[in-house]
C-alpha cells in the first residue's frame, strides 16, 4: 500500500522515461537472478532493493508513526512526511550496504515492523541512508537451472538425509492429507550418493542406489530437486592410427 500511495504522490509522469534498453537489460538479468528466500540482512552486507517507489524513512522512529496512523490518516501522515523530506521513494533494483538491522533477535513484537538501516551504493541517491522495511531488500542469488534427468540416467544425491518413499502418493498433497502411509519412508540417502534414474512423474523420481552405497540396489521415491545429474568429462578424440602398410 505504501509503495503504490508513493508511486502516486512522488512519480509525477515523466515523459523522459529513461532507457527502454535498460529495462531490457534489468529484465534480462531478472531471468538469471533470484531472490534467497532464506536471507536475513545483515551489517556489511551488499544486497538490493526489491521494486520502484520502494519508502525510505530519514529516521527509524517514522516506522511506528506511520504504522499508527489510522487508514483515513495514511495518506495525511504520508504526504506529511514527504513535505517534511522524511520520506523518499527509492529507485527498485538500487544496490544498498547493509548498516544495521534493527529487528532484536528474540524479542520481536508481534505486527511491529522493524527496519533496515541502508546507504545506498548506486543510482540517483547513491551515498545517502535511509530506514527501509526488511522485505523490502533482497539478496540475488543465480537461479539454478537443473539438467533433465532421463530414465537410465546417473546422478548423485544433493543433500544430506535425503528421503526415499515408498509412494509415489508422498509428493501428492491430496493423497497425503487422506492416508497417512503415503509418507512411508523406505531409507535416507547421504549427500554424494549414487543413484540409477529408473522413472519420472513430474517432480518425484524412483532411483535405484548403485552398489557404491551400503544401499545398494535398494530403490526408493525422491524429491527431483535433491538430484544431480552426474556429466561425465569430455574427452578429446583419439587420432586415427596411420593406415598399414
Amino acid at each position: 500500500m505504501l509503495n503504490a500511495m508513493l508511486s502516486v504522490i512522488l512519480v509525477v509522469g515523466a515523459t523522459d522515461d529513461p532507457a527502454p534498453a535498460q529495462t531490457e537489460k534489468a529484465a534480462g538479468q531478472a531471468a538469471e537472478l533470484v531472490p534467497d528466500p532464506s536471507y536475513t540482512p545483515r551489517e556489511g552486507d551488499r544486497i538490493t532493493i526489491v521494486a520502484d517507489a520502494t519508502p525510505g524513512f530519514s529516521r527509524a522512529s517514522l516506522f511506528d508513526e506511520y504504522d499508527r496512523a489510522s487508514d483515513a490518516d495514511e495518506q495525511a501522515v504520508l504526504r506529511a512526511m514527504i513535505d517534511k523530506g522524511q520520506v523518499v521513494a527509492l529507485e527498485g533494483k538500487a544496490p544498498v550496504l547493509v548498516i544495521r538491522n534493527l529487528d532484536p533477535a528474540g524479542a520481536r513484537e508481534p505486527g511491529r515492523h522493524y527496519p533496515v538501516e541502508v546507504r545506498i551504493l548506486g543510482g540517483p541517491r547513491a551515498g545517502e541512508t535511509w530506514f527501509v522495511a526488511e522485505s523490502s531488500l533482497v539478496r540475488l542469488v543465480p537461479k539454478v537451472v537443473h539438467s533433465p534427468l532421463e530414465n537410465g540416467a546417473f546422478a548423485t544425491i544433493a543433500s544430506p538425509r535425503t528421503v526415499a518413499f515408498v509412494r509415489w502418493e508422498a509428493f501428492d498433497p491430496a493423497a497425503r492429507s487422506l492416508n497417512k502411509a503415503a509418507v512411508e519412508e523406505a531409507f535416507r540417502l547421504d549427500e554424494g550418493t549414487k543413484v540409477r534414474i529408473l522413472e519420472s512423474r513430474g517432480d518425484a523420481v524412483r532411483v535405484r542406489v548403485r552398489n557404491t552405497s551400503k544401499l545398494s540396489g535398494r530403490e526408493g521415491i525422491v524429491d527431483r530437486a535433491a538430484l544431480r545429474p552426474i556429466v561425465r568429462p569430455s574427452r578429446p578424440n583419439k587420432p586415427d592410427p596411420p593406415p598399414e602398410r
